[in-house]
């Protein structure tokens, strides 16, 4: 049994501010001296690179769905050894899952490992509406639903909101977000633009820090995190049984702003089993890393870069010999795409790949 002080920070609905909330969050427990380790719920390359932008260390997946309860709680656990507080971003509404199940939710990633939850809210064109809203959330099924914060609205009408709220529910306010148009951050087809994208990220982020630390009850949520649940914790089957290879195996991985969606665990699981992975760029590197015996192209935005990367005949050259002479190699999504013979934009254009 394990003590992991933790929180997950979930939503109403996407676009409710959770990765704007989780930042400022992560920033002010870092400003206050707190360890503190980021956590995605669910598939998502791209929240985790925000994390790990404010934090200076990687950010991690967890996701019940792909990984099981056990892979979840364990790799909790193993991250968190060091740290005083364990952050999770939720995904998507609370309770989204597929179909019309809490399936690979926010909430059974929550639910699975007993993590306390701060719903981010948006109070907007409502007055007592908000009540009915969080009570329905609170009430459709057996959760670990502790408080809200509320966001986008003044230092005025937020007592107004957070009076009504402990009033007619039993949830706690735990402070709010004020409106913040210079921090917003922009989307496109899947999700939030990268980080690398963001122009001045890091004043961003900094902003975020300062505007928040007299609005948002610190105190209050690291309390809040320490009174979690112990959890049971095994280390996996898959773990235990594998072999470690002695040599060092070189592999090169594609890493700049078109190949960036790579999960970090998948990486220091490879590390763990003897490959040293060295990192180079498709569309500014002329030549593959030298002696590398196999290579990882993984998923990211060719599609924004197809001309650079078309015009890096060096680099298609090398990686076409280096696949013609039987290199391993793993492509996946946008890495996938780049093997092919030419990438057809939704304007028409095609670039050679």
């Amino acid at each position: 049994m394990k003590t992991i002080p933790r929180l997950m920070i979930a939503a109403i609905g996407s676009g409710s501010g959770k990765t704007t909330l989780t930042c400022a969050l992560l920033r002010n427990f870092y400003m206050r001296g707190r360890k503190v380790v980021a956590f995605k719920c669910g598939p998502d390359y791209i929240d985790p690179m925000f994390h790990k932008e404010v934090l200076h260390t990687p950010s991690y997946n967890l996701d019940v769905f792909m990984m099981g309860k056990e892979n979840c709680t364990y790799l909790l656990e193993k991250h968190t050894r060091e740290a005083d507080i364990a952050l999770i971003e939720g995904v998507m509404g609370f309770y989204d899952g597929l179909s019309d199940s809490t399936q690979a939710s926010s909430y059974e990633l929550a639910y699975e490992t007993k993590t306390p939850v701060v719903l981010v809210v948006s109070c907007k064109g409502m007055g007592l509406s908000i009540v009915p809203l969080l009570k329905g959330f609170i009430e459709f099924r057996k959760n670990t639903i502790q408080g809200v914060i509320l966001n986008d609205i003044s230092s005025m009408s937020y007592v107004y909101y957070k009076n009504m709220i402990e009033k007619h529910t039993s949830l706690k306010v735990y402070g709010f977000m004020p409106h913040m148009e210079a921090c917003s951050l922009e989307s496109r087809h899947l999700g939030l633009i990268t980080a690398k994208e963001v122009e001045d990220l890091a004043n961003k982020i900094e902003i975020l820090g300062k505007e928040t630390r007299e609005t948002i009850d610190f105190d209050g949520l690291i309390n809040l995190a320490n009174s979690s649940a112990q959890l049971q914790v095994e280390k996996p089957r898959c773990l235990r049984e594998m072999k470690v290879q002695e040599e060092k195996v070189k592999i090169g991985i594609a890493k700049d702003k078109a190949f960036s969606f790579y999960y970090e665990d998948n990486l220091e699981l490879l590390e763990s089993l003897g490959a040293e992975l060295v990192p180079f760029s498709p569309m500014e590197d002329k030549i593959l890393p030298e002696g590398i015996q196999g290579l990882i192209l993984g998923g990211g935005y060719p599609e924004i870069y197809s001309a650079e990367l078309a015009a890096n005949h060096e680099m298609k050259s090398a990686i076409y010999k280096a696949l013609q002479k039987g290199m391993p190699c793993m492509a996946e999504c946008g890495g996938f795409m780049y093997l092919q013979e030419k990438i057809k934009l939704l304007d028409g254009t095609s670039y050679e790949m």
